[in-house]
């Protein structure tokens, strides 16, 4: 059984792409603290959010498809 642990999310969204889908693109932030408080994360800085419980990667795999499926791909526009 794989180990779990407390995990850390951070990105960086390109604002320039973002406002293609959000004219005004602080909503997408703000869209993106509701769906990972919905996903027990808390809020830690910027765009990064920390686990409130233990995950494993699998769970982390699942997040990030769930997340790109609630915002239908608006949001796939992190910096590389």
């Amino acid at each position: 059984m794989e180990r779990k642990y407390y995990k850390a999310i951070n990105f960086d969204l390109d604002t320039v792409k973002l406002r293609e889908f959000y004219p005004r693109y602080q909503q997408a932030y703000k869209d993106l603290l509701i769906f990972f408080k919905k996903n027990n994360f808390s809020h830690r800085q910027g765009s990064g959010y920390l686990s409130n419980e233990k995950l494993s990667s699998a769970d982390i795999v699942i997040l990030l498809v769930n997340c790109k499926r609630y915002f239908r791909g608006q949001i796939h526009v992190s910096r590389k």
